[in-house]
């Protein structure tokens, strides 16, 4: 069997392995300050240790296990879909929001972070699959807990183009074609966009520089990137109730 992570997955080589928040906005003290050119920011690191056993808690789940196992079929990646848009239904509406809003006055500080939802509910779509019901929004305290949940998300992103390779490796044919197609996973990648890679770095700086000038807190940006691992875990596994309607 196969055991990719869902996040954080930079290669390939990777599954071979293991198979009132404005005012809570501090004012930067150099507006000035150079931008970083680091690979992986320190925060990003602190994140990923503060959050290491609940994603190795999300990859032992069915349907992470399914979806990188060599016998995924593909009814294991419609599913896999349905899971994630309710994961993204829920987690990422309310963080872009914080986000946006607080940074507003600062937008060459904004992380080049696009909604990853509209992908999803349009690749169910032309899989001929429903949309699951909307799961209850989590919503964040600040843009500090924000940025640590966004942290989760775009780590996805990483994630998916791995198991994206692996299901077209594995299921071949009509099935590989349909899912390289796919927008979430990655394969497509948009003309004039920078990889999946490279947008992680970037990624990775410009949270520094949101740490490094104030605006974020480390210790509430752990705390933000746990509570969302948490989500990932209920909705991925099947314990969480669908949003009343």
């Amino acid at each position: 069997m196969l055991h990719s992570p869902i996040l954080f997955a930079t290669s390939e080589s990777s599954i071979a392995r293991r198979r009132s928040f404005a005012a809570r906005i501090v004012p930067p003290a150099n507006p000035n300050h150079p931008q970083l050119t680091v690979t992986e920011s320190t925060l990003i690191v602190e994140l990923r240790s503060a959050t290491a056993s609940l994603h190795a808690a999300v990859e032992r789940l069915p349907v992470m296990i399914a979806i990188t196992a060599a016998a995924v079929t593909y009814d294991d990646y419609l599913n896999y879909l349905a899971r994630m848009t309710e994961v993204y239904g829920s987690l990422e509406p309310p963080l872009l929001s914080i986000l946006d809003t607080a940074l507003l006055s600062y937008p060459d500080l904004r992380p080049d972070v696009r909604p990853k939802l509209p992908s999803l509910l349009a690749d169910l779509a032309a899989h001929g699959a429903e949309p699951p019901r909307p799961v209850e929004p989590l919503e964040p305290e600040d843009l500090s807990t924000a940025i640590g949940g966004i942290y989760v998300l775009e780590g996805a992103t990483l994630g998916a183009r791995v198991i994206a390779k692996h299901l077209c490796r594995q299921l071949g044919g009509e099935a590989a074609e349909r899912i390289a197609a796919d927008a979430f996973l990655g394969l497509r990648q948009e003309a004039g966009r920078p990889s999946v890679s490279s947008s992680w770095k970037a990624f990775a700086a410009q949270l520094e520089r949101l740490a490094t000038r104030g605006f974020v807190d480390r210790q509430q940006a752990t705390r933000g990137a746990r509570t969302t691992f948490e989500r990932v875990h209920r909705v991925l596994g099947g314990r969480t109730d669908p949003q009343p309607t």
